[in-house]
């Protein structure tokens, strides 16, 4: 073959070479992520649902891809929301305070799995459980120490008590579970964790958190002290109303404000990026915000936890299961949701409470860009359609082996076998439940006439820890209803039937309405209550006890507010009382209201103080 004819054959086949691939596609950039998170935002985020403003932060390893704010910062000034924007932090600030906890073992200050009383000597509380194992400040890192959540006189209140003071109020309290039991997530913990700062660094909480994270790490607009809104500083919105805000007692749990500015800082550093001076926390440390504390725990049903962090149940397709935290306080909402394999990590800050409904969606959106961003996986951004799963067969014996009272937050569910399924009575309301499995039913309603399938929502049967639950599922964590029975009501709790007053207020929570009744063979507490601070007003609950004493009985269940105990006390004058977190609920003896007795002390039951 001559020299042209050779080129002439080269050059064909190179060309019909080239027409014979395949375009690669054009890489999806940082600048396509913004661009279509904007748009997302201002279409379907900003005014919807009552959401006033946000402001939102990406961080790739060591670099913060993006920060932009979005609407109002304040409605009445107009002010727009920045990055830099300050927003309430709720339950997010915990994974600050568990930060500094493991700044303070690394100096040596405190040990993880010291007995708790070694650290705070103060601390004491009552248990009805034996040979317990100690509570300990790993316990309280990871919502496993058998505290009550909430202490819940003082939380919301204008002028609220010390951390010294809590410990003090919680001598009169009682344990929830066996330490290391079972997860709840707590206030208690984190407060507890908090005084355990203060006693260590010899200083206030806030300002210690100041000195030892927040300015190595150029964390400039966050603080444990509360601002009052206005400058960067975000006002709340509850159903677009603004909230007037108190005080909070809990700083170490919910007290924290911060901007998505200052929390991409916080991020970047975990993800390895330099800090100017010593870095607050070493590899090691940080590697242990997110191990699992208690794994496999029976009654935890499959949701773990590190120190401050979940450590499943939020999905993202193309990757693990992400590490998150969120957080609500009156008029605001917070979430930060890390992809640590990836070293992907997103920010939304909102100054509506409403954004919580929003926040997965949105977060699960981001994280899916990014990843196509970083690793070219194409993001499917569909909603994912919930289909309803074929019906099962399930034998009438198999039915009627679920008949049961059920209890979560002390409320009472009541399912019975029916023809081809369960019928549940959940706070006077009727459903049915439908199997998909021998194990797993689909709540079915009708709403006027029309009939609603909830397949997004699946209900599980199973067991754990010696005990019989029904877990709601579809939620970022599983939901159990502990299978109950009544016990036996003794003659002093039946005298103690009647309607009762709030005797020692604390200007925020009130009562309505207080009875102490029987029904259904269960000794139940009706409250109507009004929480200003939370937008709560006239809510009725109805909560069932067990009886374990004369004395005391308890609220029934697995989930966050069961497992407290009421003290009941008769005093010389005939006088009854019932204590409950701090409160006092006295008995009426007419009809009327009657005054007041003088506040008495609190009384300490006959029961044998925990020595954790």
């Amino acid at each position: 073959m001559n020299r042209r004819l050779r080129i002439l054959v080269l050059t064909l086949l190179s060309t019909q070479a080239a027409f014979s691939q395949t375009p690669s596609p054009t890489p999806y950039t940082y600048e396509d992520l913004k661009s279509n998170l904007t748009a997302y935002i201002r279409e379907h985020v900003i005014d919807k649902d009552n959401i006033r403003g946000l402001s939102v932060a990406l961080v790739d390893g060591g670099e913060v891809v993006w920060m932009k704010g979005f609407g109002l910062a304040d409605g009445a000034t107009q002010t727009q929301a920045t990055e830099n924007t300050r927003y309430a932090l709720g339950g997010l600030s915990r994974i600050f305070t568990a930060a500094e906890v493991l700044h303070l073992a690394e100096k040596g200050k405190v040990s993880l799995d010291q007995p708790l009383t070694k650290i705070i000597p103060d601390f004491s509380i009552h248990s009805r459980f034996k040979k317990t194992k100690p509570i300990t400040l790993r316990t309280l890192l990871g919502d496993h120490s058998g505290l009550p959540g909430f202490f819940l006189k003082g939380i919301w209140v204008d002028h609220p008590e010390s951390l010294a003071d809590l410990v003090t109020e919680l001598k009169s309290d009682y344990l929830y579970d066996p330490p290391g039991d079972h997860y709840r997530y707590s206030y208690v913990d984190y407060s507890l964790l908090g005084r355990a700062v203060e006693l260590k660094r010899k200083k206030p909480f806030p300002k210690a958190m100041k000195e030892d994270l927040f300015e190595p790490l150029g964390m400039e607009s966050s603080a444990f002290e509360r601002p009052s809104a206005g400058g960067a500083t975000a006002k709340g919105y509850i159903d677009g109303k603004p909230v007037t805000q108190s005080g909070l007692r809990d700083e170490p749990a919910a007290g924290m404000m911060s901007s998505v500015s200052d929390l991409a800082k916080f991020l970047t550093f975990l993800f390895g990026a330099e800090t100017e001076g010593e870095a607050p926390l070493g590899e090691l440390s940080m590697e242990s915000l997110f191990t699992p504390q208690y794994p496999g725990r029976p009654l935890d049903f499959g949701h773990e936890t590190g120190m401050g962090w979940n450590l499943n149940g939020f999905k993202v397709e193309g990757a693990e299961e992400a590490d998150w935290c969120d957080g609500t306080y009156p008029g605001y909402f917070a979430q930060v949701t890390v992809l640590k394999r990836e070293k992907i990590a997103w920010v939304v800050l909102s100054n509506s409470t409403e954004a919580g409904k929003i926040a997965d969606d949105l977060s699960g959106r981001a994280l899916k860009l990014a990843l196509q961003v970083k690793k070219g996986i194409t993001a499917n951004l569909e909603k994912k359609k919930v289909e309803m799963p074929k019906l099962a067969e399930v034998s009438k014996e198999t039915l009627e082996s679920h008949r049961g009272v059920y209890s979560a937050l002390g409320q009472l569910t009541h399912i019975r076998p029916k023809e081809k399924c369960l019928g549940v009575n959940f706070d006077g309301h009727d459903l049915e439940l439908l199997p998909v499995s021998q194990t797993t039913f689909i709540p079915h309603l009708t709403f006027i006439i029309f009939p609603i399938d909830l397949p997004q929502y699946p209900l599980t049967f199973s067991s754990g820890g010696g005990k019989d639950v029904l877990l709601l599922g579809g939620l970022h964590f599983p939901i159990p209803f502990e299978r109950i029975s009544p016990v036996a009501i003794s003659p002093a709790w039946k005298g103690r039937e009647g309607d009762y007053r709030l005797e020692n207020p604390d200007g925020q929570m009130s009562f309505s309405r207080i009875s102490l009744v029987v029904k259904d063979d269960f000794l139940t507490v009706a409250l109507k209550v009004t929480l200003n601070a939370l937008g709560i007003k006239d809510k009725e609950f109805k909560i069932a006890l067990l009886p374990q004493s004369d004395e005391d009985a308890v609220v029934p269940g697995l989930f966050y507010g069961d497992g407290g105990t009421l003290h009941a006390v008769e005093d010389e004058k005939g006088d009854t009382r019932i204590f409950y977190s701090g409160y006092w609920f006295l008995k009426n003896k007419t009809p009327e209201l009657t005054p007041a007795h003088p506040f008495p002390k609190p009384v300490v039951p006959d029961s044998t103080p925990s020595s954790n």
